[in-house]
C-alpha cells in the first residue's frame, strides 16, 4: 500500500474533478445506487522524486492514456515502483526473452528456463538461453503462466507431475467492456481525467455482485472511433456535407466544411467497465504446439450479466441518454473481452483442489512460485491490480522470511 500510493482521485492543482466523474456519480445517485471514488494509484501531486524509484513523477495529464503509456510517469506501474526498488538490492532485469520450457535443475535443487532472447534489430531471429536458479517464481500474467505450467506437464513432460487443478477456474472478473451511454444530457468527454475514476457496487437479486465505473479511453482512442463508428448524427451531417459540396459546385452557397467534423457522440458519450462474479468456470488447456486455448462458456454466468446490463441501463436513463451494448455481446455472438484474467494455478489448501499454497508455493514442487493473478481462485468484481500486487508482495515476505508479515 505504501510503494502503490493508492488513494480516490484528488485532481492536480488547476484542474477540477473530471465531468465524467461527476456524470457518473450523480447518474448513480439519481438512479438509487451508492457510488464513491475508487483508489487509484495515480499521483497528482506536485511534480516529484518518487519516494520509492527516485524517478522524477509528473502529476496526472488528466488525458486517460493509462491504457495506452502514461507519460508523465504518474502512475505507479511496476517501472516506477518495484523493478527500480528491486535493481537497488541486485535484481537483474533482462528484456527481450521469451520463456518456453521449465523443469526441474538437473543434478541439483532449484529450477531451469529455457528461453529465446529476442533480436530486434532482425525480426524473426533469436538466440536461445537458459538460466538456472534455487527458486523460480512464475508471474507471466494469467495467460502465459498457465502456458508455461501446462506446457511443462502436458507437452514437455519436464514437470508430469503438477496438480491436476492446474489450468481450472478461470474466471474473466465478470469483465464487459465497451459498453456505455450514448447521447447523454451533458457534456462529459470520455478523455478527461484517469481512465477510472468512480464506481457503484451493487448486489443483484440473484446474490451476484456487479460492479460498474466509468471508464476513460485515450484521446488516440476516441478520435478513431468518432470517425470509424457510422453513427446516425455523423452520417446525417457527412450526407449535409456531401448536399453542400454539390450545391456550392454549382454556384450555390459557399461549401459548409464544417459538416464533415459535425454530427460527433464522443462529447455525450460515458463509457462504462463492468465487472462481477461470474461463475469462474473457464479451464485452460494447451494444443500439442503448446500453445494455450481456453474453453469457457458464459451461460453459468448470464444472471449476473443481466443485472449488470440492468444497473447499466438505469445509469444511462438517469444520464437522459441511450444505452449502448456492447458490440460483441450482442446475440447471437455473446463474446466478451476481458482486461482481468484470473486464475488456473488458484490458491487452495489442498493440491486436490488448487495449485498453489496459501504463500504462492506450487503443491509438491519446493521453490516453484506464482505470483501473478492466475493464483486468485475467483472473480473479484473489482480492478484486481492492487490484490495482485499484495498478493504478490506476501509472497516474496514468505519466501524471504518463510513467516507472514507484520
Amino acid at each position: 500500500g505504501e510503494i502503490m500510493e493508492a488513494r480516490p482521485l484528488e485532481p492536480p492543482a488547476g484542474k477540477r474533478m473530471p465531468a465524467r466523474t461527476e456524470a457518473f456519480l450523480d447518474a448513480a445517485r439519481r438512479a438509487g445506487y451508492e457510488a464513491e471514488l475508487v483508489p487509484i494509484a495515480v499521483h497528482t501531486g506536485a511534480t516529484r522524486d518518487h519516494p520509492v524509484s527516485g524517478l522524477v513523477q509528473e502529476p496526472c495529464a488528466f488525458t486517460a492514456d493509462c491504457l495506452l503509456g502514461c507519460r508523465p510517469r504518474s502512475k505507479n506501474s511496476l517501472d516506477v515502483t518495484f523493478l527500480p526498488l528491486g535493481e537497488r538490492a541486485g535484481l537483474e532485469i533482462r528484456p527481450l526473452h521469451v520463456a518456453e520450457r521449465i523443469e526441474a535443475a538437473s543434478g541439483a535443487d532449484g529450477w531451469t528456463v529455457t528461453a529465446r532472447q529476442l533480436d530486434p534489430g532482425h525480426p524473426g531471429r533469436s538466440e536461445p538461453r537458459r538460466v538456472t536458479g534455487r527458486a523460480l517464481v512464475l508471474a507471466a500474467g494469467t495467460l502465459g503462466t498457465n502456458e508455461l505450467l501446462l506446457r511443462a506437464r502436458d507437452v514437455d513432460r519436464t514437470l508430469p507431475r503438477l496438480p491436476a487443478a492446474l489450468g481450472r477456474r478461470y474466471s474473466p472478473n465478470g469483465d464487459m467492456l465497451f459498453a456505455g451511454t450514448m447521447g447523454a444530457d451533458r457534456r462529459i468527454d470520455p478523455s478527461d481525467g484517469p481512465s477510472i475514476t468512480a464506481g457503484t457496487l451493487v448486489r443483484g437479486r440473484s446474490g451476484n455482485l456487479v460492479h460498474v465505473q466509468d471508464l476513460g479511453f485515450p484521446p488516440a482512442f476516441t478520435s478513431f472511433a468518432d470517425g470509424a463508428i457510422p453513427v446516425r448524427k455523423r452520417l446525417v451531417s457527412t450526407g449535409r456535407a456531401a448536399l453542400s459540396y454539390l450545391a456550392a459546385s454549382r454556384g450555390g452557397p459557399p461549401f459548409r466544411a464544417a459538416l464533415l467534423l459535425g454530427g460527433s457522440f464522443v462529447p455525450r458519450l460515458l463509457p462504462y467497465l463492468g465487472m462481477g462474479t461470474d461463475a469462474a468456470n473457464g479451464v485452460f488447456r494447451v494444443d500439442r504446439g503448446g500453445r494455450l486455448a481456453l474453453d469457457w462458456d458464459p451461460s453459468a454466468s448470464m444472471d449476473m450479466f443481466r443485472e449488470m446490463e440492468d444497473v447499466m441501463k438505469s445509469l444511462s436513463r438517469a444520464l437522459g441518454g441511450e444505452y449502448l451494448r456492447s458490440p460483441p455481446w450482442h446475440p447471437p455472438f455473446r463474446r466478451l473481452l476481458t482486461a482481468h484474467p484470473l486464475g488456473g494455478c488458484v490458491m487452495s489448501d489442498s493440491a486436490a483442489t488448487g495449485v498453489t499454497d496459501h504463500r504462492g508455493e506450487v503443491w509438491g514442487h519446493p521453490g516453484l512460485f506464482v505470483a501473478d493473478g492466475s493464483v486468485v481462485p475467483g472473480p473479484l468484481a473489482v480492478n484486481p491490480s492492487l490484490t495482485i500486487a499484495a498478493l504478490a508482495e506476501r509472497t516474496a515476505h514468505w519466501m524471504i522470511h518463510d513467516r507472514e508479515a507484520d
